[in-house]
């Protein structure tokens, strides 16, 4: 459905009895809290959901995709998540790839990101972050992407203990 922007909460309702969906990508849908909130009541085993370029998602739609346990792969990329909202997202443990580029996250998020142990992709590109020391603590990281911020040098250094990761994007931080 990505790039509907005809799609809006109404539309949703059709989809629904679709009891085997893994994979649902909304992104660029003109949708809200509330069709967040019913896809992951009707689709609780999804593994991946794409939600990037949703501007209508708050912080509060945020909380219902925390109960998605077996979601590998959330695309956050340009929605207007925030720190408030970043909090519901640290308890999906199974995540391998999260991209939370263009957002509003700051370092208070980045601390958060702790539980997030099997954690092997993390795009932050053009985020609000300063401080990427507790990045360190992702074990898994393979992938890191930090474009566009204003990391600082003590972040770096830090960073340079990360023996894990294979790619680091540092592109005019």
């Amino acid at each position: 459905l990505s790039k509907c922007s005809n799609i809006t909460d109404v539309c949703f309702q059709y989809i629904s009895n679709l009891p085997s969906l893994r994979t649902l990508d909304l992104s660029c849908c003109n949708i809200t809290n509330n069709t967040v909130e019913y896809a992951i009541n009707k689709f609780p085993n999804l593994t991946h959901l794409n939600l990037s370029n949703c501007s209508n998602i708050t912080d509060n739609g945020f909380q219902y995709i925390s109960r998605l346990s077996s979601l590998r792969l959330l695309n956050l990329k340009c929605t207007n998540i925030t720190d408030n909202g970043f909090q519901y997202l640290s308890r999906l443990s199974s995540l391998r790839l999260l991209d939370l580029s263009c957002s509003k996250i700051t370092n208070v998020s980045v601390q958060i990101t702790m539980g997030l142990t099997n954690l092997k992709y993390l795009l932050l590109r053009y985020t609000r972050i300063t401080d990427a020391q507790n990045l360190v603590r992702l074990i898994n990281l393979k992938y890191l992407d930090i474009s566009m911020t204003r990391i600082t040098d003590v972040s770096l250094q830090v960073l340079s203990k990360m023996t894990s990761l294979h790619f680091i994007n540092l592109t005019y931080c």
